[in-house]
């Protein structure tokens, strides 16, 4: 275990075989308490001079927990809060020297991405399609680790309300029903499929009827 490595011996192990030590230790009821262990001898630095396992770790690590009772966290949760003060820069090195998979790169590299646009997403007054379109293209796990490491109360409201609710929201009428109704195939379509959409989201509309009827509304506007 990397907990009994000779620190100077780690850089001679090899990437796959750390992150398989990491993964186990990660697997463990209570990692943090291993991870501050290794951060006081030394080997968590080893791993990446940036990585720590001080007290704000270990409060993430728990609250991780309460808030899953009765599961273990996935591993894409521990490592994305493990990483979350590192720049991206760093966290691409750690990626290499650690040879981490393809799935829980993507996550460790979402979170970090959105850690990076979280102003944006505490302004006031934001609409509930555009707390959508600003988390939609990141990972659920990603999502759920930086509602965890946040501090804004805000913040974590609307991460959470994103995952609990808005991506789970679809609109009643697809592209072959909208061209029925006489929408023309093209640019035009999606602009129509995108606007249904943040009319769902806003509950401008809550039935099919009222999609019907927003989008027959729109159509002799521009037919006029």
């Amino acid at each position: 275990m990397l907990l009994r490595r000779d620190v100077a011996m780690i850089n001679t192990v090899s990437g796959d075989r750390l992150r398989h030590e990491l993964e186990l230790i990660l697997q463990e009821e209570c990692p943090e308490r291993i991870l501050r262990r290794m951060d006081e001898l030394g080997v968590l630095r080893e791993l990446h001079p940036s990585l720590a396992g001080d007290d704000w770790l270990t409060e993430r690590f728990e609250r991780t927990r309460q808030a899953q009772p009765g599961s273990r966290p996935q591993l894409g949760l521990y490592l994305s809060l493990l990483i979350y003060r590192l720049t991206q820069e760093e966290n691409e090195s750690l990626i290499q020297r650690l040879n981490i998979r393809r799935q829980e790169a993507r996550i460790i590299r979402d979170a970090l991405r959105l850690k990076d646009s979280l102003p944006a997403l505490a302004e006031p007054g934001l609409s509930a399609s555009d707390i959508y379109r600003s988390l939609a293209g990141y990972s659920p796990k990603a999502i759920q680790a930086v509602a965890l490491a946040a501090d804004s109360p805000t913040i974590q409201q609307r991460l959470t309300y994103y995952l609990s609710a808005l991506r789970y929201v679809k609109s009643a009428l697809d592209g072959q029903a909208l061209m029925e109704m006489g929408v023309p195939a093209g640019p035009r379509l999606g602009k129509v499929l995108q606007a249904l959409h943040d009319a769902r989201l806003d509950r401008e509309v809550r039935t099919k009827e009222d999609e019907e009827a927003l989008v027959r509304r729109w159509l002799a506007e521009i037919n006029e």
